[in-house]
């Protein structure tokens, strides 16, 4: 945007020194490129940021969560019966506790079933979610361990209200 805008200023600093605009007019010019430019700006960061892994990781979860195919249970549950679906984790109010290769997993397949691939592997996922202070995870490693389903596993554990303002779907 900065490139564009000092190429637009210039222009009208040129077109106004050889007549072709006055000065008010430039001004008015100047200020609904600014405008334009600005709101090109806010659409593309809209576009970049859908597109980031983790989000498109979440949203990808969220969807099939919604529609029935996965599962989170209960963070005390030890079913693990879930009539079909897929079990990608666990959940209390605080917490989503993935389990890090089945919620990829079921989020690559889905991708994949749809026509597209997801476009990174697992593990910078996880590093996102970390970098991004998404998940709660132990120093050096991008999961933590916790116990759900009555045993202590290994999961990716994310902060519930962080991962619901990147995903609207995550509800108890």
């Amino acid at each position: 945007l900065a490139n564009l805008w000092l190429g637009l200023d210039c222009g009208l600093r040129y077109a106004e020194e050889i007549g072709a605009v006055s000065g008010a007019e430039a001004d008015g010019l100047r200020s609904r490129c600014w405008s334009a430019l600005v709101e090109a700006g806010t659409r593309q960061a809209q576009t970049v940021e859908g597109e980031r892994p983790s989000r498109r990781f979440l949203s990808v979860l969220a969807t099939l969560l919604a529609q029935g195919k996965a599962v989170l249970l209960a963070k005390e549950s030890w079913s693990d019966s879930c009539d079909g679906r897929s079990l990608v984790g666990w959940q209390d109010a605080d917490f989503i506790y993935l389990l890090p290769d089945g919620s990829f997993q079921a989020v690559a397949r889905f991708c994949r079933e749809a026509g597209e691939f997801f476009p990174v592997r697992s593990e910078r996922v996880l590093r996102d979610f970390n970098r991004e202070g998404v998940s709660e995870c132990a120093a050096g490693r991008n999961t933590a361990t916790a116990t759900v389903g009555g045993r202590k596993r290994r999961v990716l554990k994310l902060r519930r209200d962080r991962a619901e303002t990147r995903s609207e779907v995550f509800h108890q």
